[in-house]
């Protein structure tokens, strides 16, 4: 037993060399060949990064917004209530949300906000516009409670006394004050002044970034400086786990129902936003990016193994009085089959390599100049799941184009293949 298994590797090894020389001899024919096998491996290896970097993002998203919470609004986040619909709905006023406020019995807090989109801010010497400013109460700590850079969040006395405070966003910190800490720095919002007691970390991914781009201020005062008719506002009610969300989501609706004096035959006039809503939406841009990156990738490994296999057919042609030589001084049929298989593979192997050289450069291109920062929901190097997929499909490419050309070399008859010129 253990002969024969020295014999089998001894085998396998002498085939490994054969195959490396047949490949180093036709260099620019081997590259060409396995160029089906580049694309191919490079599509499943961007994409598969893209995919775990969109992941990623998602999951920084969610830490931001939460899983246990929801927006009751008068318009759908996600765009699946028509917007001229959506439009008609009467404003969910102030009135209405301190009154639903007082019913939630089942929620763990419950608080209004108000959102002003495409505002500016200034300070003394900068200014940044198309930002969210976001009137909200202290208990919207929870929501960045791990995003605090420096400082603080709001207190519950600052929106009690309506006092002119501000937390603000990475980018808006970054264009406000740059390298400089802003702490106890003025702002300057609708021409009343701001003092800044909070700065946010870095929190925008590929999927969002407009808690970059934003500015909280106590809920009172942005009442104060928008007009009584500002349509704009939210109830946010957070539930005490996301086990108990659809309980409090049934319970909010009711609530709302009540308070908006809907009949029981009238459809909702608001709408209850979650982050599930935006988790379909992701859902379907990876299906979307699966299907046309498998697509891509099948019709590039199919050519890859059409390339293969026409040259090995060439090669198996062009040494046939080769196997006839080494089938004449014993080689048996198994050991030129495994030299051909292993030579195809090899080549698939080659361009897997060649590829993934070619996808890191891509991804550290794409890395500093589409997705520059501090945040890691893109990785700047190939992930090593990544590497060992691309390897296994470039060897399993290879065995499939490389099994007729080595099976019609395993079966040449060595009479024959000694006459051949």
């Amino acid at each position: 037993m253990m002969q024969r298994t020295l014999n089998i590797l001894a085998e396998f090894g002498e085939s490994i060399r054969i195959a490396t020389a047949a490949i180093a001899a036709n260099r620019v024919r081997s590259l060409l060949t396995t160029l089906g096998v580049v694309i191919g491996v490079t599509f499943v290896v961007l994409m598969g990064w893209f995919l775990d970097g969109l992941d990623s993002a998602w999951e920084h998203t969610i830490s931001n917004l939460g899983y246990e919470a929801i927006y009751i609004h008068k318009f759908d986040w996600t765009g699946r209530t028509p917007w001229r619909e959506a439009r008609k709905r009467p404003p969910i006023t102030i009135r209405q949300i301190r009154t639903a406020m007082t019913q939630l019995t089942l929620a763990e807090r419950a608080y209004p906000r108000g959102n002003a989109w495409g505002q500016t801010v200034r300070s003394a010497d900068n200014s940044i516009g198309g930002i969210a400013v976001i009137g909200t109460t202290s208990d919207n700590d929870w929501e960045v409670a791990n995003s605090i850079e420096a400082g603080r969040f709001l207190a519950p006395i600052e929106d009690l006394t309506a006092s002119y405070v501000a937390v603000l966003g990475y980018n808006v910190w970054q264009e406000l004050f740059p390298n400089q800490n802003p702490l106890g720095q003025t702002i300057f919002y609708r021409g009343k002044k701001f003092r800044v007691i909070g700065i946010l970390k870095k929190r925008g991914t590929l999927i969002s970034d407009w808690g970059d781009n934003s500015v909280y201020i106590p809920f009172r005062v942005f009442q104060l400086l928008h007009s009584t008719n500002f349509s704009n506002y939210t109830l946010v009610v957070k539930a005490p786990s996301q086990a108990l969300l659809p309980e409090v989501t049934e319970e909010a609706r009711m609530v709302m129902r009540k308070v908006r004096n809907l009949a029981p035959w009238e459809p909702d006039n608001f709408s209850i936003n979650s982050i599930d809503a935006f988790e379909q939406q992701v859902r379907t841009i990876r299906i979307a990016i699966w299907g046309i990156g498998i697509g891509m990738t099948g019709l590039s490994f199919l050519v890859g193994i059409i390339g293969i296999m026409n040259i090995m057919f060439v090669s198996v042609v062009e040494r046939t009085r080769e196997i006839g030589l080494r089938k004449a001084v014993g080689a048996k049929r198994r050991a030129i089959l495994l030299q051909f298989l292993i030579e195809a593979a090899l080549l698939s192997t080659a361009g897997a390599v060649i590829a993934l050289l070619l996808s890191q450069g891509a991804i550290a291109g794409a890395k500093f100049l589409l997705f520059p920062g501090d945040l890691d929901f893109t990785a700047s190097i190939i992930p090593p799941h990544l590497m060992g997929i691309a390897l296994l499909v470039a060897v399993l490419v290879g065995i499939l184009a490389g099994f007729a050309p080595a099976l019609r070399a395993a079966r040449l008859d060595p009479v024959e293949a000694l006459r051949y010129e």
